[in-house]
C-alpha cells in the first residue's frame, strides 16, 4: 500500500504508520466485499455484500482521496508530473477530467495496484516454492546480471527474460482477476449458431481461457515458463493470454503492476529461498 500511494499520489506514509495501517485494513475489507458482491450478483444477491459498513468504508476512502487531492490542487509545490495523480489533476485543469473522474481513476489505480499486485506476488512465491529447479534457474540468472551488493535498476529487466517468463506463467495459471466483463455495443455473430445481442453482458473466464488445451496444449495445467519463449508465443492466438485484458479497454495500471512485480520479485529471490 505504501508503494502504491507513493508512486501513484506522491504520498509518503513512512512516518504515519497508524494512518497507513488503517487504510490497508479498510481496503482489505472493501476488496472482500467487492469480490463477494461480484460472486453473488449473477444470482441477484449482490446486495448481501453491500452492508452499511461497506458504504462507510467507501465514504471514508472518498473523503481521504478528496482531502489529498484538494491539498495537492491548492498547495504551492513543484512536484514532478510523473505521479499519476498530478497527471490526472492536469487533465482536470484542461477540462479532460471532471473532479469525480480524478477521484475515481486514482482509487482504481490504488486498489488495483495494491490488491492484485500483492496477490500475484504471493502466487509467485508459492509457484517458485513448488518448483525448485525453476526457482534456482531464476536465482542464477539474477545473480549473473545483478550481484548481491548491486542496486536493482529498471534497465536490468531487459537482461532478465526468464523473470518475465516466470511472472507471465504465474499470471496465466493464477490470474489475480479470474474473469473480466464486457458489454456488447452491437449485435454480432460469435459462432455460426450463436448471436450476441446488443447491450448484452459478457463474462470471460480467464482461468479457463489460460488453461485451455486448445491454446496451451495437453500440459495446459502444468507450470512451465517456457510457454512464454518467443517461439511459443508466436504460435498462439494473441488473445489466448490476457491477464490485464486487452485492446482499448485493457487495465490502465498493467505497466505499473509489471514493473512493481519485477522489482519486488527480484529483491526477494536474491535474498530468500522459498520452500
Amino acid at each position: 500500500m505504501e508503494i502504491a500511494l507513493e508512486t501513484i499520489m506522491g504520498l509518503d506514509l513512512k512516518d504515519n504508520e497508524q494512518f497507513s495501517d488503517e487504510l490497508v485494513a479498510k481496503m482489505h475489507v472493501l476488496m472482500e466485499r467487492i469480490c463477494l458482491d461480484t460472486a453473488l450478483s449473477p444470482m441477484k444477491l449482490g446486495f448481501i455484500a453491500r452492508t452499511s459498513f461497506y458504504y462507510k468504508i467507501l465514504d471514508y476512502l472518498q473523503l481521504v482521496l478528496k482531502n489529498i487531492i484538494s491539498h495537492k490542487t491548492f498547495a504551492n509545490n513543484n512536484e514532478a508530473s510523473e505521479f499519476f495523480l498530478n497527471r490526472a489533476l492536469k487533465y482536470q485543469h484542461q477540462g479532460l477530467f471532471q473532479a469525480q473522474d480524478t477521484i475515481t481513476e486514482t482509487y482504481t489505480m490504488i486498489s488495483g495496484s495494491y490488491e492484485t499486485t500483492s496477490t500475484t506476488l504471493y502466487s509467485l512465491i508459492v509457484m517458485l516454492a513448488l518448483h525448485p529447479p525453476i526457482q534456482e534457474k531464476l536465482y542464477q540468472d539474477i545473480l549473473e546480471i545483478i550481484p548481491d551488493n548491486q542496486e536493482i535498476l529498471y534497465e536490468h529487466f531487459e537482461q532478465l527474460p526468464y523473470l518475465q517468463m516466470v511472472i507471465s506463467e504465474t499470471l496465466r495459471l493464477i490470474p489475480p482477476i479470474p474473469f473480466i466483463g464486457r458489454e456488447s455495443l452491437e449485435s454480432f455473430k460469435l459462432t455460426k449458431d450463436l448471436t450476441i445481442p446488443r447491450d448484452f453482458q459478457i463474462l470471460i473466464s480467464l482461468f479457463h481461457l489460460h488453461r485451455s488445451e486448445t491454446f496451451w496444449g495437453p500440459n495446459a495445467h502444468k507450470f512451465n515458463p517456457d510457454n512464454f519463449l518467443p517461439a511459443e508465443q508466436e504460435k498462439r492466438h494473441p488473445y489466448a493470454y490476457v491477464p490485464y485484458s486487452k485492446g482499448v479497454r485493457n487495465c490502465i495500471g498493467w505497466r505499473y503492476a509489471d514493473i512493481s512485480l519485477k522489482f519486488m520479485l527480484l529483491g526477494l529471490v536474491r535474498q530468500y529461498k522459498f520452500a
